[in-house]
C-alpha cells in the first residue's frame, strides 16, 4: 500500500473523529442550553406568582385596615362633624373601600395571570393551590 494512501485514510480518520466529536459537543451544548431555558423559565414564573401573592396579600391587608386616612373620603365630606346624614356618611364609606378594593381587584388580576402562566409549566396540581387562596381571599 503506498504512503499516499495511507495518509488519506488517515486524513479522513481525522476528518471524521472531529466532525464525530463536533456532532456530540454541539448535542451535549444544546442540551444543556435547553435545560438552561427550562430553568430560566421555571424560576422566572416561580418569581412571577410569589411576587403576585405576595402583593395580593398586602393590599388585601390594605383593603381591611381598620386605619381610615381623611384623604381616603371623598371632597366634601364633613365626617363625623354631626352635619352628615347617615346616607351620605355610607356612601363616604363605600367610596373609600371602593377605592381600596380597585388595588384588590388589579392584585388578583395578576395573580390569575401568573397562575394561568404556573399551570402550564407544572400542572393542575399548582391550580390547586392557587384556587385554595383564592377561596381564602374571597
Amino acid at each position: 500500500m503506498p504512503i499516499t494512501e495511507i495518509v488519506t485514510l488517515i486524513k479522513d480518520a481525522a476528518v471524521a473523529g472531529a466532525a464525530a466529536v463536533t456532532a456530540t459537543v454541539a448535542v451535549i451544548g444544546l442540551t444543556n442550553w435547553n435545560r438552561e431555558l427550562r430553568g430560566k423559565a421555571t424560576f422566572d414564573v416561580a418569581r412571577a406568582l410569589a411576587k403576585s401573592t405576595y402583593k395580593l396579600r398586602d393590599e388585601v391587608r390594605n383593603c381591611r385596615s381598620p386605619f381610615l386616612a381623611a384623604s381616603e373620603f371623598p371632597e366634601g365630606y364633613g365626617g363625623h362633624s354631626g352635619q352628615t346624614s347617615h346616607r351620605e356618611e355610607a356612601a363616604a364609606y363605600a367610596h373609600v373601600y371602593d377605592s381600596r378594593w380597585k388595588f384588590v381587584w388589579e392584585a388578583l388580576q395578576e395573580f390569575d395571570t401568573n397562575t394561568l402562566e404556573a399551570e402550564a409549566i407544572w400542572g393542575s396540581e399548582i391550580r390547586t393551590k392557587t384556587d385554595a387562596l383564592r377561596e381564602l381571599q374571597s
